[in-house]
């Protein structure tokens, strides 16, 4: 037991030691956050969700009243 943890601990540090070459590219990771803070819907959805859906039990007659009549 001991000599498998101790290979996949070795396995684990060497993989992360490992120097990777590649850099990210930062007008590509800007432009992501820029999408995800201005034009996110998150919030408009999690409000419909938890103001149509929220109070009803899940396979109620009023939750399948409500998923119907979205």
């Amino acid at each position: 037991m001991t000599r498998y943890l101790f290979v996949s601990l070795f396995a684990i540090v060497s993989l992360g030691a490992q120097e990777r070459g590649d850099r990210p590219d930062l007008g590509v990771v800007g432009r992501i956050k820029t999408e995800a803070f201005d034009n996110s819907q998150v919030m408009e959805t999690l409000g419909y969700l938890t103001d149509v859906y929220g109070p009803r039990l899940t396979a109620s007659p009023e939750f399948r009243q409500a998923e119907i009549g979205r």
